[in-house]
């Protein structure tokens, strides 16, 4: 009983998290900001080449990630989980989650690197207006709570 206790804590406390982040990011299509940056014809080509097959790349660790989730999420409903099991699958939607942030990662130092420095400076000044949170933006903020509150 002890048991099923830990890892249905352990479930709520960890695997809603996956769930409700699994969305993926999308990146603002530079083509809105092409007059505001300055882009060339070739820079446009070559950053929908990089966005292309960053999202081809982002297809198949989606379908691992839910996948990972939803056979999580079947073992958790038995009415006693194998342990293994459980953290096999976390640990599959974990690396899943993971190799979705490395494209997004690279997808973003690969635009950078067509970008000129002040394209890149005026990226960073749109992306900021367009919502995307920055760090200086957070200075002087509470923290945020977290999911993970111990009671």
């Amino acid at each position: 009983m002890r048991r099923a206790c830990s890892v249905a804590l352990f479930i709520v406390a960890v695997a809603t998290p996956l769930t409700a982040s699994a969305q993926p990011r999308m990146e603002p299509p530079l083509e809105h900001w092409r007059e505001e940056l300055g882009l060339t014809d070739e820079q446009i080509v070559k950053i929908g080449d990089i966005q292309y097959a960053s999202r081809v790349d982002e297809i198949g660790r989606r379908a691992e990630l839910e996948r990972a989730e939803l056979e999580l999420e079947r073992e958790m409903r038995k009415a006693m989980p194998e342990e293994s099991t459980a953290l096999r699958l976390f640990d599959a939607a974990h690396k899943a989650r993971g190799e979705l942030e490395r494209i997004h990662l690279r997808t973003r130092l690969r635009v950078r690197a067509i970008l000129t420095p002040e394209q890149d400076r005026e990226l960073h000044t749109l992306a900021g207006k367009a919502g995307t949170p920055r760090k200086d933006d957070m200075e002087g903020r509470p923290p945020r709570p977290s999911s993970r509150t111990r009671r």
